[in-house]
């Protein structure tokens, strides 16, 4: 079987190797990136809500859970000024779910950690959420990993080469170093072996 949702679509299909439809669910809203069929027949998907902080593509703001018929059966929103979900959920083993976002971190904040251009960047987040309780029980950052060798007075100054944990705040996609999406995850995935 193959389960998708076309991108301006809000149906999402599981059809079999023959292309003919095996199912389908129907959501209010346009998916973000991702669908997965759970093992007890429910869809988690990502959800594109209207954003006026981001813009780019998988953005997403959204995630549900619908039920074989198509209701809502948990919601959950990272859609503010400072953040937004973006592209992948992952269930994880304990039944919460990671979920992939961005965060703005402002032009002062990178000059402050050593970035040689004045300009917003958005920094990569990971979020767990506890889906009976919707609070966040873990998260992760990029912005608390950075290194740089431009400012040695700063805490997060090394040699680069010598810190292959550490992202270095001065690389960037463009030339100038002005393009706010300067890291840039699609998905995640769990680590059994690592938890």
């Amino acid at each position: 079987y193959t389960l998708f949702n076309s991108m301006g679509s809000t149906t999402t299909y599981l059809i079999d190797n023959c292309g003919t439809k095996v199912y389908e669910w129907n959501s209010n809203y346009r998916p973000g990136a991702s669908v997965y069929l759970l093992e007890n027949g429910n869809l988690l998907r990502t959800n594109r809500l209207d954003s006026t902080a981001f813009t780019f593509g998988g953005a997403a703001g959204g995630i549900e859970i619908l039920d074989p018929s198509s209701n809502v059966i948990w919601q959950y929103e990272v859609n503010t000024d400072s953040t937004l979900s973006h592209h992948d959920v992952e269930v994880l083993p304990n039944g919460n779910i990671l979920i992939l976002a961005i965060e703005s971190i402002s032009p002062q904040e990178s000059n402050d950690n050593g970035s040689l251009v004045t300009a917003e960047r958005w920094s990569e987040m990971i979020l767990e959420i506890n889906p009976t309780t919707d609070q966040i029980v873990w998260e992760w950052h990029a912005w608390d990993h950075l290194i740089q060798s431009s400012d040695s007075s700063l805490a997060n100054y090394g040699i680069i080469s010598d810190n292959p944990g550490k992202i270095n705040i001065n690389y960037a996609f463009r030339k100038d170093g002005t393009d706010p999406d300067w890291m840039h995850a699609n998905s995640l995935d769990y680590n059994s072996d690592l938890d």
